[in-house]
């Protein structure tokens, strides 16, 4: 049901590295590799899951 409603986008630059600030060492080559992140509808459904 939620598969079709799911939707990646691509980050800029500055998410991608602003997420890669964040993390540990060990983890920034996999961050890095990670370019897309969830559209904001996807966002917004996967909150109202969560507080459901």
């Amino acid at each position: 049901m939620f598969i079709k409603q799911i939707e990646m986008v691509p980050k800029t630059k500055e998410e991608v590295q602003e997420v890669i600030d964040s993390v540990p060492e060990w983890l920034k080559d996999e961050v890095s590799n990670n370019s897309y992140g969830f559209a904001e509808k996807t966002s917004t459904l996967i909150i109202e899951i969560a507080h459901s």
